[in-house]
C-alpha cells in the first residue's frame, strides 16, 4: 500500500502541475480578470473529475478515499506553482 499511495502522490502532484501550465500558458493572452475567471474554475474542474476518477479505481490498489483525497489536497500548492502568468498578472494588479 505504501508503494501505491507513494506512486498516487507523484502521479497526482506532476499531473496537477502539468495541467495547471498547460491552462496557464492556453489562458495567459486574457486579461488578468477573465483569466482568473475562467482558468481557476476550469483548473479545479479537471482536478475533480480527475480525482473523481482515481477515487472509482482505488480500492483496486488497495487505497482509500482518505488516501486519495489527501494526495489530492497536497497536491493543491503544486496547481498554483503552474499558474505564474495568472498570479503574476494579479500581483502586478495589486501592487
Amino acid at each position: 500500500m505504501l508503494f501505491a499511495r507513494s506512486v498516487l502522490a507523484i502521479g497526482v502532484s506532476v499531473s496537477a502541475l502539468l495541467i495547471s501550465l498547460t491552462l496557464d500558458r492556453l489562458f495567459a493572452p486574457l486579461p488578468p480578470a477573465l483569466q482568473f475567471i475562467v482558468q481557476i474554475p476550469l483548473l479545479v474542474l479537471i482536478i475533480d473529475e480527475f480525482r473523481r476518477l482515481v477515487l472509482k479505481h482505488a480500492t483496486r490498489f488497495g487505497l482509500t478515499d482518505a488516501d486519495v483525497n489527501g494526495t489530492f489536497f497536497f497536491a493543491a500548492p503544486l496547481a498554483a506553482f503552474g499558474a505564474q502568468s495568472l498570479f503574476k498578472d494579479l500581483r502586478r494588479s495589486v501592487l
